[in-house]
This record gives C-alpha cells, sequence and structure tokens, in this order.
C-alpha cells in the first residue's frame, strides 16, 4: 500500500479521488446508514466550513454523540478545520454529567457537537458555567455547511484528546497529535497484516481510544470499509456481533476479553446454523487483563464455524501511546507461559517445578520494534530478563503529554531510567520480558479495568470513605480480584468501631454498593470491612493494594464482616424452605408464560416473575428464592448484564425499554413497574394510532 499523506484527513483526500465510490462508513441499526468515500470528503469538508466560521483553529470542541456516524462526522470535521476533537461519551447517570463537566472545564470546550437524540438534554441539563457553551447538533452543520478555506493542519497539530479515566475522579486529558495518530495507524497496519482491502468491524464505542483509532480510523487510513455497531446492540445480543461479521466479512475485528466471554455463553443457548466467521483473520484482544483460557475456548468453540485458531489476537496497548504498543504475529497460534505462581508475586518469571503451583499468562511481541524497557519503578533500575517491574517504552506514537498538565506530563512522558536512558513514558504497568515476549502481570497505578472501562481505586475509596462516617479516612483499598473468567470489584475498608454489630455491619456494607454504583456506576461483588491494625500502608501513609489483596488472600487481615454476592446468593437459597405454596405455584405457573410469552403481559406479577426467571437462571438457583424487594446490584448484575435483560424483555413485548431506568428503579418490584407503564403506554398510543386511522 502506498504511503501518502502525514495527517488522516490527508489519507481522505486521497481515497477520496483514487476510489471515491468505495464504501467508507456503514452503521449497522434499523436502517444502515452508509457514505462513500466521496460523499464521507464532501460532508466533513461542508462541516469544517460550518465550524470555521464559528471557532478559530486550535480551539477545543466536544463530540458527544450517541452511537452513529454523527460522531464520524463530526470527528473528522475537526480535523478538517484545526480544531482539537474531545470525544466524550453521552451522559446517562449524574456521575456522567459530573466528568462531563470536568472535561469541558479541564480542556477549555468552545463548543460541543452532538446528534438530535442528545443535543437538547445537553442544553438544558448542563451546568451554569457551562451553558454559555453553543450545542451544535451535527444534523443542524450538515443542513448549513459551508465551503471555505479551511487551515493547513501539519504533522505537529494537536488532533485530538483522549481522556483516560473512566471515573469521576481528575480528568486526564492524552495529547494525540496528528503525528501520533498516523505513527499508530501505521503500527496497527503493519502489525495486523493489513493491506488496501482490510475491511473492518466493531461495537466499540468510538471515544474509547480502541473503538476510535483500531475500529473507527484504520479503514479510513487503509482505505477500506469500517462496519460500526452500537456498543448496546452487543450487549443485548452478543452474538449479534459475530453474526455481522459472517454477513459482512470483515478482515478484523475485536474487543476486550470480557466480550468473548459474553459470546462464548450466548452461544450455549443460540442457534449458530450458517454463521461463517472464515474472513476473520485478526480477532484482536486487548484493553483490559486478557484471560488465556478464555481466548483458548473461544477458538476451539468457533473453530466448528470458521475461526481459524491463529486469527486470536492478544494486543497491548493505552492510550497515552495513542493505542497500540504490541500484539501477536500473524499467521501462528498466540502464546501462552505457565511461569510459577510464588516467583511471580516476588517479581520474577520462572519455569514451574514440578507439583509447584502455577500461572498460566499470555504473552506479546514487540511487533513494531519499539523501545520497551522494564525498570523498577521506585529505583530507576532497568531490570534484566525475567524480571517484573514496570513497562517503559519509547516510540513515535507516544502522544505528547497531559492537557495543562506539565507536572504529571513530565513524570509519566519524560521518565530517566538510572542508568541515563530515556525519555520514556512510563505505563503505569507491571511486565516482564521473558523469552521475547513481553508479558503483563500487573499494574503499578492504581487503575482497576472492568469491563474496559478504567477505574481508579482512589477515586472508589474516596466516594465510599466520603459517604460514610463510619468509615476510617485513608484505611480502605480497592482493587480487582479474578474470578470465574473475568475481574470483579473488591474493597477493603477499616471501620472506626471494630465491635460493631452484624446488622449495622451489613447496613454499612449495602452503603458502600449503593455509594459506588450511584456515583461510579460500577457494582462491587465483595465487601471487607476489617480492623485497622494491620491495614498495609507505608510510612508515609500511602496504600499498599497489591500487599492488601495478598493478605486478603492469605486471611491475614482482621475482618470485622464480610459481604459478597455468593453469599448473598446462598442465603437466598438456604430461604428457599420458608417460601410459601402459594408463591411457588405463582412462579410455576408463570413458568409456563415465560417459555413462550404474550405480546401484551397480565400483570405485575407476570413481570417480576420473567426478570426472576432471567436472574435464577444466570445464578443458577430457584425463582422462589430470589425476594421482589432485592436489588439488581445485591446479584452483582452490571450494565452489561442490564443490557441483556432489558433485550430479552423488548423481544417478548415489542417495546422499547430504557437501560438507564434499572438504575433509577433497582429492585426488581421497582423495575417490572417501570416495564409494565412502559408496555401500557405503547398499547394506549397504538390504539390511539388505530382510532385516529379510521
Amino acid at each position: 500500500m502506498k504511503n501518502i499523506g502525514k495527517t488522516i484527513i490527508d489519507r481522505l483526500e486521497e481515497h477520496a479521488i483514487t476510489r471515491p465510490q468505495r464504501t467508507a462508513y456503514r452503521f449497522l441499526s434499523a436502517e444502515v446508514d452508509a457514505m462513500t468515500y466521496e460523499q464521507l470528503h464532501d460532508c466533513t469538508r461542508g462541516v469544517a466550513g460550518f465550524l470555521v466560521d464559528r471557532v478559530k483553529k486550535g480551539d477545543r470542541v466536544a463530540i458527544c454523540c450517541s452511537p452513529s456516524l454523527d460522531f464520524i462526522r463530526a470527528y473528522i470535521a475537526c480535523l478538517y478545520a484545526g480544531v482539537v476533537a474531545v470525544p466524550t461519551y453521552p451522559p446517562a447517570r449524574s456521575a456522567d454529567w459530573e466528568r462531563l463537566s470536568n472535561i469541558l472545564k479541564d480542556s477549555g470546550c468552545v463548543a460541543i457537537m452532538t446528534d438530535d437524540l442528545i443535543a437538547q438534554s445537553l442544553r438544558d441539563r448542563l451546568g451554569e458555567s457551562e451553558r454559555s457553551i453553543p450545542v451544535y447538533a451535527v444534523s443542524e452543520c450538515v443542513a448549513n455547511a459551508q465551503m471555505r478555506e479551511l487551515p493547513e493542519t501539519s504533522a505537529d497539530d494537536v488532533a485530538f484528546l483522549q481522556y483516560t479515566s473512566g471515573s469521576t475522579g481528575n480528568p486526564k486529558g492524552v495529547v494525540v497529535t496528528h503525528a501520533n495518530l498516523m505513527a499508530n495507524e501505521n503500527a496497527v497496519c503493519k502489525a495486523f497484516g493489513h493491506d488496501d482491502e482490510s475491511d473492518l468491524l466493531g461495537w466499540l464505542p468510538m471515544y474509547h481510544d480502541m473503538g476510535l483509532i483500531g475500529i473507527a480510523l484504520q479503514p479510513l487510513y487503509l482505505g477500506t470499509t469500517s462496519t460500526l455497531m452500537s456498543p448496546q446492540t452487543f450487549l443485548k445480543s452478543p452474538l449479534s456481533w459475530l453474526k455481522a461479521i459472517s454477513q459482512y466479512r470483515p478482515h478484523t475485528s475485536g474487543a476486550p476479553n470480557f466480550a468473548f466471554e459474553l459470546c462464548l455463553k450466548a452461544a450455549e443457548q443460540e442457534d449458530l446454523e450458517g454463521l461463517d466467521l472464515s474472513s476473520w483473520r485478526v480477532a484482536f484482544n486487548g484493553a483490559e487483563p486478557i484471560d488465556a483460557d478464555t481466548m483458548i475456548r473461544f477458538a476451539e468453540y468457533f473453530s466448528e464455524y470458521g475461526l481459524r485458531p491463529d486469527a486470536i489476537y492478544p494486543c497491548y496497548g493505552l492510550a497515552e501511546s495513542t493505542l497500540y504498543v504490541t500484539g501477536h504475529t500473524r499467521g501462528e497460534v498466540f502464546h501462552t507461559e505457565l511461569v510459577d505462581r510464588e516467583a511471580m508475586k516476588k517479581n520474577r518469571l520462572v519455569a514451574p517445578s514440578p507439583n509447584k503451583a502455577s500461572n498460566k499468562i499470555v504473552g506479546t511481541r514487540n511487533i513494531c520494534g519499539h523501545d520497551i524497557r522494564i525498570v523498577d519503578p521506585n529505583s530507576g533500575i532497568e531490570k534484566g530478563v525475567g524480571e517484573v517491574g514496570e513497562i517503559w517504552l519509547k516510540n513515535p506514537s507516544v502522544a505528547a503529554g497531559y492537557w495543562k498538565n506539565e507536572e504529571e506530563s513530565a513524570r509519566t512522558f519524560q521518565a530517566f531510567s538510572s542508568q541515563g536512558n530515556g525519555p520514556f513514558l512510563r505505563t503505569g504497568d507491571l511486565g516482564a520480558l521473558y523469552k521475547d515476549f513481553l508479558f503483563i502481570t500487573g499494574r503499578v497505578k492504581d487503575m482497576i479495568i472492568l469491563n474496559g472501562r478504567n477505574f481508579y481505586a482512589t477515586d472508589i475509596e474516596k466516594c465510599v470513605q466520603n459517604n460514610d462516617p463510619r468509615l476510617r479516612v485513608g484505611y480502605g483499598a480497592a482493587f480487582s480480584m479474578f474470578s470465574a473468567g473475568q475481574e470483579v470489584l473488591v474493597l477493603v475498608q477499616a471501620v472506626k468501631k471494630v465491635d460493631i454489630d452484624p446488622v449495622e455491619a451489613g447496613n454499612i456494607c449495602a452503603d458502600v454498593k449503593k455509594a459506588v454504583l450511584r456515583e461510579m456506576g460500577v457494582i462491587i461483588s465483595r465487601v471487607v470491612l476489617i480492623d485497622s491494625v494491620n491495614f498495609p500502608r507505608t510510612s508515609s501513609g500511602k496504600i499498599r493494594r497489591n500487599e492488601c489483596r495478598e493478605m486478603l488472600e492469605r486471611r491475614d487481615l482482621k475482618v470485622v464482616h464480610e459481604w459478597n454476592i455468593k453469599d448473598r446468593v446462598q442465603a437466598l437459597i438456604a430461604s428457599a424452605t420458608s417460601a410459601t405454596a402459594a408463591s411457588a405455584g405463582v412462579s410455576s405457573a408463570r413458568s409456563s408464560e415465560i417459555r413462550k410469552p404474550p405480546v401484551q403481559m397480565s400483570d405485575l406479577v407476570e413481570v417480576k416473575a420473567i426478570i426472576k426467571s432471567w436472574l435464577a437462571d444466570g445464578l443458577n438457583m430457584s425463582m422462589t428464592d430470589i425476594p421482589s424487594s432485592a436489588t439488581f446490584a445485591e446479584f452483582g448484575i452490571d450494565s452489561v448484564k442490564i443490557a441483556q435483560l432489558v433485550a430479552r424483555l423488548e423481544k417478548m413485548y415489542r417495546i422499547d425499554i430504557d437501560p438507564k431506568a434499572a438504575w433509577e428503579n433497582p429492585t426488581i418490584h421497582g423495575f417490572a413497574k417501570y416495564v409494565l407503564s412502559v408496555q401500557q403506554s405503547e398499547i394506549a398510543r397504538s390504539e390511539l394510532e388505530v382510532a385516529e386511522g379510521a
């Protein structure tokens, strides 16, 4: 493929001339929205003309769109107009609005580009200090497009700011230049074995670096086709992703590890006749810890449907290096290594001795020849082969720093080892170079990755401690632990009174779970209240989270009270003996209706039975053990699982349900009432339309 241009819009200019009628983008929804390269070129230059009449080169413009091609139109128009795009996700919960407000303030955005669905909501709900920022719907920009002389763009100009935190703490905007973007797109092209016929497909959100750079912009770099889906489409029906691959025949598609697990679970219950994955040459897995067993099971299960064993592609990257860092050698089966578990805890990778416990870890290769060092994060001493330390790296994709944050930029992007080598990017990730592979073993920075979203441990700990005076400030640790093929959130927290009674301790745990779900939008799977007597902290008072995790595993903490989802389920099962025969009768009677439901639901009991049946199937327990007063959070039901429940109800009753309502009505009873009200409203509206038509 010919190497053309210094920016991604130079690529678009070339493709609009050489392949004007080739489909550049299509978005899969009720009606497929598609654009050729010629249409994309003309539309985005016109929208850029609209922008240059209203903003100056170098200004920051937020892009806050629902999943659609409006995001693409807005993003590329910003590049053409010489303004700095600031992708962010549409707010739903109050914490999302706070995060959006923080990003607008930190970046100094002068405008917001959005879509018709949320434009008015943004205008109505922005805080007082942001209400002066104009909100432009992309459709409005297209309707008022202007052909203007556009500013020259150089490789050193800032292309966009990638805000890294998935939580509500102080946001950090990674400054990505056009040169960084082009360098990383070139790295992805080389590592994935792409050419100008390699189409891509994905459902990852475009405000996320993997969705934006890996799925949305790589085809624009290549001149190929990007087929996009809404994340909600995938979450409601994980196999919709694989069926789209079967239909549109892309070369490359991928997601975080949890998505492959969801597909495996869904495949056990759905008919896959006709599924053909033979076109899928790169099934990349990244953005969160990769589970080797998940990849092995996925490759084996879907080999029957044409998936090649060498398609599985583990990779490693981060926003501070634009996206991609290391990956996998095309044409080979991905590499795993068994290492001694105890040695790994002591920061060494060695082969396990006979009869010794081992860990299976996934390795990636330095395909693009980046300068990668393993460094002691405290002393700065470079480590040898097989020694675990912080991953430091240098390559053309490494971003320019954090937006208007010189101190943090210098610490993270301008690191020098004690041997005087540098400057390097400090990734904050722990790993080792071993047998010509890079192995990721953990994190230095206090980051927790759940379902592809980043959460800072400090944000979770502050959220908990600031909401409850019964807890000791500075004596809590949030971290993740691996359970049933995925990472789950665990909180260890010291209480002020160690002689607390079980009822109050249970109330504290319940309040902790509610606060974190409300403010952070994430489920805690385990809460451990402790006496602070041996809580691990450094001499300067810093929390030693890794040691706290190990102490919890060894049972070395002085536990006052513990709550976890497994205990909750066991307690519900134990309560089955108290269920009345009448309740059992209702549940049994409804079971046949659940299997073949009517379009019109009969009453609230039926809706609750359906929700309980769904919970019971997922938790392998009886419906009669699930009280209507229980909250989704008590069962570890997060936004991914809620989307699946909503999909089931929508399919059964042919109604549209807002997934956010599950958090606004968090109990089974409350959400069932909401669903019933939606169904009744839609029936009334339908009857009115029929009457008016008559």
